[in-house]
């Protein structure tokens, strides 16, 4: 029977976008024969359309351009630490950049005295501690700060290679409890040291949180860690924990151009994105298409782009588990793709 009135789809293996009293439109890549269920005026029809092989997607090169919006980490949570019970090591050279600390005790973060092989008797209080940590630089970068962060005590200096670091704490970038301080010119090529004094007046004091370092740097893989080296400029499609950006949480911008054929256009084409579980931003010929924060990661494209070279650029912002707490938290875009969808258009 003819169908007189609005039409709509009960079932169907295409994505339906639009219906009227004469067609259904909608788009898919079927590899079989496509089926739907139409409901007219109370009546249903079973329909099967023949459809077209899909066209190949559209893959991406390795390499994108990249930057970050915000300040890389490297997190120091491994120090050598020392009793300064008659306030001599000053002195004695403990702020120095080469002395021997070899047998000084092993701490991590976190509360002094728990630390301790044997409890510590609490009439010595208060009592100057010596920390002590070393670290590599390839290249000093222009903007390179130290985060006052977790220091518990009634007093601190700072040390770096023998020097004590001056002024005030400015307010970070990170939070507004912590306090950042420019370190750039007391640093130098190879390797450095950092020595910290801290003043203690209970069993809960000491260095709590992760040290960071913060600045315009990528990380390098060195024997027993990581080297402050040059940011990059490029990176690869994959984890940026694995690429230099062990500890970095905020906003890393990848851009690349992509050609795209003219016999694509008549298609529906979706870019999707696999970025493990963070938010991203999409913005095709510096258009912003939109923003998804969690899973499926993908965007019509279809009005965005043109025939010939297109330029893509992804934002992807994670979390702040990487610079608070040192977790090397995949992060960045592990495979993208443009897909093309065939139109179909079904006579009602």
């Amino acid at each position: 029977a003819p169908y007189n009135g609005q039409a709509h789809a009960e079932y169907s293996d295409l994505v339906i976008t639009g219906t009227d009293e004469n067609k259904v439109q909608g788009y898919g890549r079927n590899q079989n024969d496509a089926h739907m269920v139409i409901v007219k005026d109370g009546q249903k029809k079973s329909i099967s359309l023949p459809v077209s092989d899909p066209m190949e997607p559209i893959k991406f090169g390795r390499t994108w351009e990249f930057a970050v919006d915000g300040y890389n980490a490297f997190l120091i949570d491994r120090w050598k630490v020392a009793v300064d019970q008659d306030n001599s090591g000053f002195e004695k050279g403990y702020s120095d950049g080469v002395f021997d600390d070899s047998g000084w005790m092993d701490f991590k973060m976190g509360a002094w005295e728990m630390q301790l092989p044997v409890e510590w008797d609490t009439s010595h209080y208060p009592v100057n501690l010596w920390y002590r940590a070393y670290f590599e630089v390839e290249q000093v970068p222009e903007s390179i700060s130290l985060l006052i962060d977790g220091f518990k005590c009634k007093r601190y200096d700072v040390f770096i290679n023998g020097r004590q670091v001056d002024g005030k704490p400015s307010r970070s970038w990170l939070d507004a409890e912590i306090g950042e301080i420019n370190i750039k010119d007391y640093l130098r090529e190879g390797r450095n040291t950092i020595a910290v004094r801290l003043l203690v007046s209970c069993k809960t004091d000491g260095i709590l949180d992760l040290l960071k370092i913060s600045g315009d740097f990528a990380l390098k893989p060195v024997e027993g860690g990581y080297a402050i080296g040059q940011s990059a400029a490029c990176i690869n499609t994959g984890d940026w924990a694995e690429q230099g950006y062990p500890y970095f949480s905020g906003t890393g911008q990848y851009i690349q151009d992509i050609f795209i054929d003219e016999s694509y256009l008549g298609n529906v084409l979706k870019l999707e994105v696999d970025c493990g579980t963070d938010l991203m931003e999409l913005y095709v010929n510096d258009n912003r298409v939109g923003l998804r924060p969690w899973h499926p990661y993908e965007f019509d494209i279809t009005s965005y782009v043109r025939a010939g070279w297109n330029r893509i650029s992804l934002k992807i912002t994670n979390t702040l588990i990487n610079v608070l707490e040192g977790v090397k938290k995949p992060s960045g875009i592990f495979d993208v793709r443009i897909v093309p969808y065939n139109r179909y258009e079904i006579k009602l």
